[in-house]
């Protein structure tokens, strides 16, 4: 400084360059000219500037350089050259406390306690009081009363002079963490991270591995042109979400936590400090601003990933970067335009048994994010120039997302790539991606089907949708049913318009199946063929390959999840083709085959209940949930074939127990084979004394039967 009360700008403010550094932890050393013995003014300038750096979180130490021999004094750079750097750096290791220094050289004790009243810490300002009670040699107390008239008036000063300040907010301070310092390898790193997510969350395999290659990608993604956002949900409080946020918050670049901001906020903040955003209660105001919604849809694509604003007097346009990692966590589901660009992951609440790690502010992990620093200074420029082939279950936008993880799974190497491929099967398969107008087509098309008709007028069309459980129709505005004019609305981006058309009565205003042709075939891609229908009863129960069997009564209603009374078991149709004797996607089970056995009463004897042919895959496909009992637990469980479905059991009973099939997935890994699954029911490890209670299949797929000609015709 060119003098020593230069460090400040105007009565008590620190000088913007200093305000910008981050003092935090660090060790300051003050060193004024040697004469600064008898200047009391000089001494008190020193302790000013010492508060300030201490309530920024420094450790602040004086030096003291010597006269000269002669009695000239000496400045920092006289005395380095007289003297050498030795000398100097013994002076260095020799420096005290400020308030300590002047303590021992006897600065008056008025203006010791004068100062120090401004400190922030009740404990550093205890400790100056002891200090100079030991000099002067007087009781404690007596120099505690004394220091105690000083922090009124210090706090009151304060207050007054930041009080502008503190009204404009505090400026942004980002850490870059010091890479390692060797090089890291990338699988062990990714796993001490998912442990830690293991210990303070329950969020199953697939979750796991989707944060932690995240988080990972926070500190690369300039190596890639796609930045997929992270979207935590539940469906109410008290999940884990926050917590999730404070977990990442310990091993993502550049942290910066917030609860609420604008869209002018988002951009500035990202074009000054380029943050990683973890932005909590996002469902509070992300739903009613689109602005912000654009804001942050735009970077998600780095060719894109800029907002232009005009600033200054002038109005000059001035573009702003949007490019930065961000997650959003909230209740319920965010806008679709969001989560089309983001990795999902849906929290619960702890189920009884479960138990979590405590996760403290004292928990932290410095280790990791040197780590990652050094994992990401090594690897990113190999990242930027690489591609990779993904699976042909993932395209369009899936693709996007999922390639960069694919990729830095490839790079870190271990068992990452088996991982995310197994995420990606996952979501993809489970996920509801699908926006409202896209259900709509999807329930005009099948209307439309049952109807055996190639126009329907709009009275007839609304009627049947209004009455369609789980849709929104029924209650589409302020809960009053559609309307034609909204179901116009909805259609009018697929260029579909009501046109007038004879009917017996005369004409009528409605729709032809013509006009959906091409949004049907653009927005509702063809499935792949499969058969599902009623198997007559078995009485041998054969546990054979899966197959189409037809008969001409008693086909599935879908709108009857239920089977009939009269028939005691059925069967579904594979989905796909067997892929491989070994594979364990295609592991075939029946509940059977688990020894699982239905009490329907005390009266009734025991019987089987059996889905034969089911592969695990399709079960999670098909939408099933298990009931069972465990009597050592004195509970009921339910297994689940996803957490879509656990939480639909939960909308029916929120004291429900629930288990994905992830973790029966993991056990079969671990002892593949029917009697692997046997195994699985049969000890006390997983669900001791267990009864099958009931089979809910909460959606039950479209069925195919063969008609009067024997042609085979969907219904």
């Amino acid at each position: 400084m060119s003098g020593v009360w230069n460090w400040k700008d105007g009565e008590n403010d620190f000088l913007p360059e200093l305000e910008n550094l981050n003092f935090k932890h660090r060790t300051v050393y003050n060193i004024f000219d040697s004469d600064i013995i008898g200047k009391v003014l000089v001494r008190q300038a020193e302790l000013r500037l010492a508060v300030e750096l201490m309530n920024r979180g420094a450790k602040v130490m004086a030096v003291r350089l010597p006269n000269e021999s002669s009695g000239e004094k000496n400045g920092v750079d006289d005395y380095l050259e007289r003297h050498g750097r030795e000398v100097f750096e013994k002076l260095i290791k020799d420096a005290r406390p400020v308030f300590e220094t002047q303590i021992n050289e006897y600065t008056p004790v008025d203006l010791i306690l004068k100062e120090a009243a401004g400190i922030a810490s009740v404990l550093e300002r205890e400790k100056i009081v002891k200090l100079v009670s030991q000099r002067e040699d007087v009781d404690v107390v007596c120099v505690r009363e004394e220091a105690a008239k000083h922090v009124p008036k210090a706090e009151h000063e304060a207050s007054e002079s930041k009080s502008e300040k503190r009204s404009t907010g505090t400026s942004l301070t980002l850490e870059d963490p010091e890479p390692w310092h060797e090089p890291v390898n990338g699988s062990d790193l990714l796993n001490n991270f998912a442990a830690k997510l293991s210990s303070h969350m329950s969020m199953g395999t697939y979750a796991e591995t989707v944060c932690a290659l995240w988080a990972l990608l926070t500190w690369v993604y300039d190596s890639f042109d796609i930045l997929p956002l992270l979207v935590i949900h539940s469906p109410e409080k008290g999940c884990g979400k926050t917590t999730l946020l404070d977990v990442l918050s310990r091993f993502v670049a550049r942290p910066l936590p917030a609860s609420s901001i604008t869209a002018s906020g988002l951009f500035r903040t990202i074009e000054v400090t380029r943050p990683c955003l973890l932005i909590d209660e996002a469902d509070s105001f992300m739903h009613e601003n689109e602005e912000l919604r654009g804001v942050i849809n735009c970077g998600h694509m780095r060719s894109g990933s800029q907002v232009i604003r005009c600033v200054g007097q002038r109005f000059e346009p001035r573009a702003f970067s949007t490019w930065c990692p961000k997650a959003l966590s909230g209740l319920g589901r965010l806008p679709g335009t969001i989560e089309d660009r983001s990795f999902i992951i849906e929290l619960a609440r702890l189920a009884p048994g479960e138990t979590v790690s405590r996760l403290r502010y004292r928990d932290q992990w410095p280790d990791l994010g040197r780590q990652a620093a050094r994992w990401a200074k090594d690897n990113a420029e190999s990242l930027s120039g690489d591609d990779t082939e993904l699976p042909d279950y993932l395209s369009n936008r899936d693709a996007d997302n999922w390639s960069v993880l694919f990729l830095i799974a490839q790079a870190a190497g271990g068992d990452w790539p088996q991982r995310v491929e197994a995420a990606a099967r996952h979501y993809t398969s489970t996920g509801d991606s699908n926006s409202l107008r896209i259900e709509l087509l999807h329930d005009i098309k099948q209307i439309f089907e049952d109807a055996k008709t190639d126009r329907i007028p709009t009275t007839e069309l609304i009627e049947p949708l209004i009455e369609l459980e789980e849709r929104p129709w029924g209650e589409w505005r302020r809960g009053q049913p559609m309307t034609a004019r909204q179901l116009s609305s909805m259609l009018k981006p697929f260029h579909i318009a009501s046109t007038t058309f004879r009917v017996k009565e005369g004409t009528a205003k409605g729709y032809k199946c013509e006009q959906f042709d091409d949004a049907f075939r653009r927005y509702l891609p063809t499935p792949p063929s499969q058969k599902v229908t009623r198997e007559q009863m078995n009485n041998d129960r054969d546990l054979g390959d899966s197959q189409s069997v037809t008969q001409d009564d008693n086909v599935t209603d879908r709108n009857n999840p239920n089977p009939p009374e009269s028939l005691e078991c059925y069967r579904v149709t594979d989905r796909n083709p067997p892929i491989g004797e070994g594979d364990k996607e295609e592991l075939q089970f029946s509940l059977k085959n688990l020894e699982i056995v239905e009490q329907l009463n005390k009266e009734e004897t025991k019987r089987a209940v059996d889905i034969p042919g089911i592969r695990l895959s399709d079960f999670e496909r098909r939408g099933l949930a298990v009931e069972i009992y465990s009597e050592p637990l004195g509970c009921n469980l339910w297994l689940c074939s996803n957490k879509e479905m656990g939480s639909r059991v939960k909308r029916d009973d929120p004291d429900a127990v629930c288990y994905t099939t992830h973790e029966l997935r993991e056990l079969i890994k671990l002892n593949p084979g029917p009697e692997g699954l046997n195994k699985i029911y049969s000890t006390k490890s997983v669900f001791p004394g267990s009864t099958l209670k009931s089979v809910t299949p909460y959606e039950v797929p479209e069925v195919i039967r063969e008609d009067q000609k024997g042609e085979d015709t969907a219904t």
